[in-house]
């Protein structure tokens, strides 16, 4: 009986921690982007590109930021990673325009991309912010998708209403999951703004998706990734005996 009660007392305290607060990465905002002018290769530009802090929780797993380009010259497009929110890109060519997107990492969660930063290496440069670089104005996609535990193998997913979803004809959403190299799940279309997950397959990464379900079309998907831990089991009392008392047997499987 004691055994049992120290079981049942690890798990009960696994599953009140497991339920702590969504986790989640703030979009990067503000990016700023300085064009440095090459003296010794005038047909050569930098672009030293910045941007404030994103909120995050403090973790071992480092916060990293992936910095997409595009160049509107040759769709040419590149990616890369810092730990730090500045980044001095070299050796852009001169009197062309680029597109900089930048969001946040840290182990499982992604945050949404940032604005577009449009830099256009020119005499004097111009640098001006546009849309958001994945999402459609016109249909945009759900917002600020958060995770929480509710098992080992198990999620709760929620996020917030598109922007200006007042003024548009939105009839729901829906949600997609998939293992890594598996097979590809699909909610029905849901009206509220949470999901609950159960029964994944234990220490496996999933990707999960949430599209805005409109009159004629779906938007692009919002997405985060997310491993799930190692299942608990109570494991069956051994060693135990059983004892003859007058005409009494106590029998236990």
């Amino acid at each position: 009986m004691r055994r049992t009660l120290i079981v049942f007392s690890l798990l009960l305290g696994f599953s009140e921690s497991s339920l702590g607060p969504y986790r989640y990465l703030s979009t990067p905002k503000d990016i700023h982007g300085d064009v440095i002018c090459n003296k010794q290769l005038p047909d050569q530009c930098d672009v030293n590109l910045t941007w404030p802090e994103v909120h995050y929780k403090k973790s071992w797993k480092p916060l990293l930021y992936i910095i997409k380009r595009d160049s509107s010259a040759d769709s040419t497009s590149t990616t890369e990673e810092t730990g730090v929110n500045t980044l001095l890109v070299k050796g852009l060519g001169k009197d062309k325009t680029f597109n900089f997107i930048v969001k946040a990492k840290q182990g499982w969660l992604l945050s949404d991309w940032s604005e577009t930063l449009h830099v256009t290496t020119s005499t004097p440069p111009v640098v001006k912010r546009g849309d958001s670089g994945d999402d459609d104005a016109k249909y945009p996609k759900p917002r600020g998708l958060k995770v929480k535990f509710i098992s080992p193998i198990g999620f709760k997913l929620k996020w917030r209403d598109p922007k200006d979803a007042k003024t548009l004809d939105v009839k729901g959403y829906r949600v997609t999951w998939k293992q890594k190299k598996g097979q590809t799940f699909k909610s029905k279309v849901i009206t509220r703004r949470s999901y609950s997950l159960k029964g994944l397959k234990a220490e496996s990464t999933y990707l999960f998706r949430v599209q805005t379900v409109y009159a004629s079309k779906v938007s692009k998907s919002l997405s985060l990734f997310c491993k799930t831990q190692k299942e608990h089991g109570v494991l069956s009392p051994s060693n135990f005996k059983a004892k003859a008392i007058g005409t009494t047997v106590s029998v236990i499987n």
